[in-house]
């Protein structure tokens, strides 16, 4: 049985799940014995790190690069929170998350090793914070000795702490708090359930339309996803090609790193353009095989060779003039000899 979503036999939807351990409490006022009138002169609450703040930037760092590293394989899909992944990029991709799933568990398995250490090293910040909030809440004068009033001070400063060291995990629990994971599926087209002849007499019509509707919806969708990816990877040409042939107009520097750039995205173009936007992609080609491939690319950044960058800007205005198109019809035109390879009907 053929199915509508046979638009997956060109990519597979895939969501990123991380999860961690945020390093930082949300301190309240009573967490630190604290009357709300002595807030202002005494310590500042809110989100407060319960370790350094540049260990957790670093699980932040990586999360963001994995996060980016889907987008710009990608496209959003209009169904489950997801991103399309072609393919093509696919297994590209996953062997760049497979890395910084690593670097992920092993910058945790650091953290429990470090625990300790990391925890002394804010202690000191917590202790000031503990010895001016005691200074600040006005404690009672102490009859007696001075020894009274000093083992009162230590008091409440060791119930700060003991408060503060109540917000950190057990060691033996820290790392199940952290992973970086990915999921990979595909969105199944509704179908006639099995059902019996009683029940099949009295709602088979019922039935009938709500999977129909249902169906549509789901073909409206993709067709509009279908003609998105179009204008997402033209916009993105239009963007790239057009900023360095402008630089080039205006006589300012082509680095090698542009070039080399400009290389790696005609070949995500390629691993991206599941849709077959064949015009923009010959435009790419023929770019990138009688020009980027034949000269290197330190020789693009070199303003002596004038009339090597005059054809460079060429061939880029007309890529940019190709993927400038994304009038209705254009798009149209690409996706309607897509969307005749997708079986929407049973």
């Amino acid at each position: 049985m053929k199915d509508l979503t046979s638009i997956f036999r060109d990519g597979i939807l895939v969501q990123v799940h991380v999860s961690f351990w945020s390093g930082a409490r949300i301190l309240r006022p009573e967490d630190l014995g604290l009357k709300p009138e002595n807030i202002a002169e005494t310590y500042k609450l809110g989100r407060k790190f319960l370790i350094p703040e540049r260990v957790i930037r670093e699980f932040r760092r990586i999360e963001g690069q994995a996060r980016s590293l889907v987008e710009k394989n990608s496209y959003d899909f209009p169904f489950g929170n997801a991103r399309f992944v072609t393919r093509r990029s696919y297994r590209k991709m996953i062997a760049q998350l497979l890395e910084l799933q690593q670097e992920y568990m092993a910058l945790a398995d650091s953290l429990v090793a470090r625990y300790d250490e990391y925890r002394r090293e804010v202690y000191p910040i917590y202790k000031e914070a503990a010895e001016k909030a005691w200074l600040t809440s006005q404690p009672p004068v102490i009859e007696g000795s001075l020894e009274g009033f000093e083992a009162a001070k230590q008091e409440y400063i060791q119930k700060f702490l003991d408060r503060i060291n109540s917000y950190y995990p057990q060691v033996q629990t820290l790392k199940e708090k952290f992973s970086l994971v990915w999921n990979e599926y595909e969105i199944a087209a509704p179908r006639m359930r099995e059902t019996d002849t009683d029940s099949l007499l009295s709602d088979f019509d019922e039935q009938q339309r709500l999977v129909l509707e249902a169906r549509s919806k789901i073909q409206n969708k993709i067709e509009e996803f279908i003609g998105d990816v179009v204008k997402v990877l033209r916009t993105k040409t239009t963007e790239i090609c057009g900023n360095i042939a402008t630089a080039i107009k205006e006589g300012r520097i082509i680095k090698s790193s542009t070039i080399d750039s400009l290389k790696d995205f005609i070949e995500r173009f390629r691993d991206m353009n599941f849709v077959g936007d064949q015009s923009v992609s010959a435009q790419l080609d023929t770019l990138k095989n009688e020009l980027l491939d034949a000269h290197p690319s330190a020789d693009f950044a070199n303003k002596e060779n004038k009339d090597l960058r005059e054809e460079l800007s060429r061939k880029l205005l007309l890529v940019v003039e190709e993927a400038g198109k994304i009038a209705e019809q254009d798009i149209n035109a690409i996706t309607g000899d897509y969307s005749r390879k997708v079986n929407w009907e049973e």
